[in-house]
């Protein structure tokens, strides 16, 4: 499970990085302070608690 998180969290930062290309970067810095550390820390993150944590094992059977 922690290899989807990485996978998802590179395939997200490539689409970001491709769409900065194309669009060009944000115009505030609070917004990509806000995009960089949401994909780059609390996705891998939330998923590592899923994967390691029993309560969100039990609560969220679903998303296995």
């Amino acid at each position: 499970m922690p290899i989807l998180a990485f996978a998802v969290n590179v395939s997200i930062v490539a689409l970001l990085f491709y769409y900065w290309s194309v669009n060009g970067f944000p115009k505030s810095e609070r917004v990509l302070l806000l995009i960089l550390t949401v994909v780059l820390i609390l996705v891998p993150l939330a998923n590592v608690l899923y994967t390691y944590s029993p309560l969100f094992k039990n609560f969220l059977p679903v998303l296995h």
